[in-house]
């Protein structure tokens, strides 16, 4: 692959697109080339005006803090619990409903605060969690 390849790649932080203020409408993705991506943006700044480059360099720094946000709440989304919503029915013995709803958002709070626990772990303690609610 050719750098003007490696630059042109469509852009994203993950699975969101970013369109880069200042840039034709076309989305782009350099992948691993967002840190030269950023460095070529800073350096482009050609303004000789004190004022007007202060306030793109603090422009550009928001940009920056919205696309590590963006990228930290992509791996958020991308945690699952240990356990599906069909395993959760068949362990509890229940159909679809709001309950498996409540027993997946408790797998998920657990694997956030306790990290992977698998599957024979997460359903002992989602039986334990069922039967201390009953």
């Amino acid at each position: 692959m050719t750098r003007n390849e490696e630059v042109s790649r469509p852009f994203s932080s993950g699975k969101t697109p970013i369109q880069i203020v200042g840039t034709p409408a076309a989305t782009v993705t350099p992948g691993d080339q967002l840190e030269r991506l950023h460095i070529l943006t800073r350096a482009d700044c050609t303004t000789r005006n004190r004022r007007k480059a202060q306030r793109l360099q603090r422009t550009y720094d928001d940009l920056e803090r919205r696309i590590e946000q963006l990228a930290a709440q992509e791996e958020l989304d991308a945690i699952r619990p240990d356990l599906d919503g069909n395993q959760i029915q068949q362990l509890l013995g229940i159909g679809p409903g709001r309950e498996v709803g409540e027993a997946y958002r408790f797998l998920l709070d657990l694997r956030l605060d306790r990290g992977p626990l698998g599957e024979d772990l997460a359903a002992e303690a989602l039986r334990a969690w069922w039967s201390a609610r009953s």
